[in-house]
């Protein structure tokens, strides 16, 4: 099940998901709008999420580049 709430931050419908799929595996990264926090979550493991990765929030210039 997709994640809906970001677990460090606590914000419902801040995250955005990217799925990368390589042969069998598929990897979700996630980043979170409101604290801007960044990490990667497998399919298949059940582990909590480790320490995110934290990036420079989008700008609206940075936005509307996007496809």
């Amino acid at each position: 099940m997709p994640r809906i709430d970001c677990p460090y931050c606590g914000r419902i419908g801040s995250l955005y998901p990217e799925r990368v799929i390589k042969g069998p595996s598929a990897l979700t990264t996630y980043f979170c709008d409101a604290c801007h926090a960044e990490w990667d979550e497998r399919e298949d493991d059940v582990t909590p999420p480790a320490i995110p990765r934290r990036r420079l929030p989008k700008t609206r210039q940075d936005k509307q580049a996007e496809p």
